[in-house]
């Protein structure tokens, strides 16, 4: 007689489970229980993972796998579908089941800013754009900026998902709905990433230009900072409409050391010139200064823009004393050409009155008066015709007057539209009329004139170099930092002296 042998059915279990992170029943309350599934199976026999049984669980995804199976003791993970040998047990599965989630990129659609990622979780709270979930801002501030995102001329009004859309979608900072997550995440699917396109309005009907300065601004002089203020919009801003514009200047630091707001004009579809006069710190040389500015319209302030500029030294130059040559520097050539005399800066501005907007024209110059020459270590020197004539190799001394002058045909200025000059110096022709260390000579003030700035050895001279040759020696008095709304303006005059002969001229006895 012979056994025989029937392979035992086994019946095995499948436990669905939901992930919710709190108040669950399982071991540790981080899933909730959705119900069992069981199947039967012989000992031996291959077994399929079923999927004909993965629940369709709202706002969550199951894992894909079956989850955890007993077998020889220990827990394993097969995938749905696969196959495994059935056991001489029960096997117990588990299907886990996860919310899904959504990654927003928001992009920032031509204005300024980093794109930015934010994922939304299914049936979790304070889902916000822009928003951490305790409710705190992850990058706005309810006030309608979405982080540091701006574009000039523009108003941010929402999101869409298209470039191309006019209208807005969603609000800024909208609320993320499980609904809307569920939506975007189609079974059976973990996860999607939605693109949202900011959707901008052009609000800012004034767009501010800023207008660089032609020079450099220097430590411990007044200076002028000016912006074109364009109109873009069909609307006339007159002085009933009271926006503004505000300035203000910060050092390396960030501290804030100067600012100015003022009310402004400007034709419909136009632009207009604003400026402010502010003073340069003295000890700011070599380093950085950052001027803003932006318009404050009402409840909108935009166009917020700025512009950093190193800041000049105030030097004090000087120029060497002569010393023994018998014979002009290799390549040395009287310079033939000299700066421009007599400039002047020009600019115009509206202003409303009487119901209607005025353009005036505006100009300044400067001039050079009452120059006087004076040699005092030389003992044949003399003038003829208002001219010195002097022997190279000796030192000469210069002083002057000087005013701001109104040009014919234009407005006169006031004391908050132009800067007078405030940093004077000579150029020489031996040097080829270059600023530098030792190339030329400050003037400071003395008694109301202008002077050369002592130097040691030398007191308030200016020693010509003993091999310039017979002729016209032509130096220039500069006029610099007088500053305009359009611009600095540098007012040079040119002063001739008469070469004849040279110094050893007076100190030979005989010739060979």
């Amino acid at each position: 007689m012979y056994a025989v042998w029937e392979k035992n059915t086994y019946t095995n279990t499948i436990t669905h489970w939901k992930y919710v992170g709190t108040g669950g029943d399982n071991a540790d309350g981080t899933f909730l229980k959705l119900g069992t599934n069981t199947f039967t199976a012989k000992y031996a026999d291959t077994v399929t993972i079923p999927s004909n049984v993965v629940k369709s669980v709202t706002g969550h995804y199951n894992t894909g796998l079956a989850g955890s199976y007993w077998g020889t003791n220990t827990w394993s993970k097969k995938d749905i579908g696969s196959t495994f040998t059935q056991p001489a047990m029960n096997v117990s599965m588990e299907y886990l089941y996860y919310p899904k989630k959504v990654n927003v990129v928001f992009n920032k659609n031509d204005g300024s800013g980093n794109t930015l990622n934010q994922t939304f979780t299914y049936a979790e709270s304070g889902n916000r754009f822009g928003y951490n979930r305790d409710g705190t801002p992850k990058w706005g501030n309810n006030s309608g900026q979405f982080g540091a995102w701006d574009r000039t001329g523009y108003t941010l009004l929402g999101w869409s998902e298209s470039p191309s859309a006019t209208t807005a979608t969603y609000s800024i900072y909208s609320n993320v709905s499980d609904s809307w997550i569920n939506t975007k995440v189609p079974d059976p699917n973990a996860s999607a990433t939605v693109n949202l396109y900011a959707v901008w309005k052009l609000y800012a009907k004034i767009v501010i230009v800023p207008i660089e300065p032609n020079a450099a601004y220097r430590e411990n002089t007044d200076v002028i900072s000016s912006f074109w203020l364009v109109n873009i919009s069909g609307d006339d801003y007159t002085p009933s409409t009271g926006a503004k514009v505000v300035f203000s200047v910060y050092n390396a630091s960030g501290q804030k050391i100067a600012g100015e707001t003022q009310d402004f004009v400007a034709p419909n579809n136009d632009k207009n010139l604003a400026y402010f006069k502010w003073r340069v710190p003295n000890g700011y040389g070599g380093s950085n200064v950052t001027i803003k500015a932006y318009i404050d319209d009402g409840p909108y302030e935009y166009n917020h823009v700025e512009r950093s500029y190193r800041v000049a030294s105030f030097d004090t130059l000087t120029t060497p004393n002569t010393s023994y040559k018998d014979k002009a520097p290799d390549g040395f050539r009287v310079p033939s050409t000299t700066f421009n005399n007599g400039t002047n800066a020009r600019w115009w501005q509206y202003s409303y009155s009487g119901g209607a907007f005025v353009k005036k024209d505006y100009a300044v110059g400067n001039t050079v008066s009452n120059v006087t020459l004076t040699t005092p270590t030389n003992p044949t020197a003399y003038t003829s015709n208002g001219k010195l004539y002097m022997k190279s190799g000796y030192g000469f001394e210069c002083s002057y007057t000087h005013s701001m002058a109104s040009i014919s045909g234009y407005q006169s200025t006031s004391a908050s539209q132009s800067v007078a000059p405030q940093y004077f110096y000579a150029l020489f022709p031996e040097y080829n009329y270059t600023y530098g260390a030792n190339q030329c000579r400050s003037f400071e003030a003395v008694s109301g004139r202008k002077v050369f700035v002592n130097a040691t050895g030398m007191n308030r001279q200016h020693f010509t170099p003993i091999y310039y040759p017979d002729g016209e020696y032509k130096f220039q008095i500069v006029l610099s930092d007088c500053w305009t709304p359009a611009g600095m303006l540098t007012t040079y005059k040119t002063v001739t002296i008469q070469i004849d002969g040279n110094m050893y001229d007076d100190w030979y006895v005989g010739r060979k």
